[in-house]
């Protein structure tokens, strides 16, 4: 959970104010920058649309077989008219050996399983100053992640969560996400 919640620390920051294309029917041509993302991903989120037209991408970390090995998808959506920032979903996991083709769990029942196997899996979802998870400390999050390719340079595949909201949200932000249709096509520089 460090390792998500310090990426999401340190990419809020570059949220800018830039337009809304919140709208899924709308072109993922991440118009807010004007520069293309790298690759789609879109989802649902309690019924409500999400496109990432700011940031869409992966990033791929594979020591060794016998080291740590990490895997993330991020993906970030133009900001809603009048706002400074976009909603954020980002997806990471951890393992001893290269995450591989396969469907991951995202709970606090799923870390460190099997035993021995370093597996730590989160999903999170943002909009600062508010946070939801999958891990929580209550266990009520859930998820999983299925990769249906994984190359050197792409992943692709599809996720769902149950995110529970961190107990320092606001008022109006202490109820679970639910995300569905989750699905990502994404490049890794």
């Amino acid at each position: 959970m460090r390792f998500s919640t310090l990426f999401l620390v340190a990419a809020t920051p570059l949220l800018v104010a830039c337009g809304d294309d919140n709208d899924a029917t709308a072109p993922n041509n991440n118009a807010c920058l004007g520069a293309a993302p790298k690759g789609t991903m879109t989802a649902t989120v309690n019924g409500a649309a999400f496109s990432a037209g700011f940031i869409a991408q992966a990033t791929i970390q594979n020591s060794n077989p016998s080291g740590f090995n990490t895997v993330q998808v991020n993906g970030v959506s133009c900001p809603a008219s009048g706002a400074v920032i976009g909603r954020q979903i980002i997806i990471t996991l951890g393992r001893n050996t290269p995450v591989t083709t396969g469907t991951y769990q995202l709970s606090l029942a799923s870390q460190l399983q099997p035993p021995q196997s370093g597996f730590s899996g989160i999903g999170t979802v943002s909009l600062s100053p508010n946070i939801w998870t999958t891990v929580d400390g209550a266990g009520t999050g859930s998820g999983s992640i299925t990769f249906t390719t994984i190359t050197a340079t792409r992943l692709v595949g599809t996720f769902q969560m149950v995110a529970a909201p961190a107990s320092s949200n606001d008022a109006s932000s202490k109820q679970p996400l639910t995300i569905t249709n989750g699905v990502f096509d994404l490049n890794v520089p």
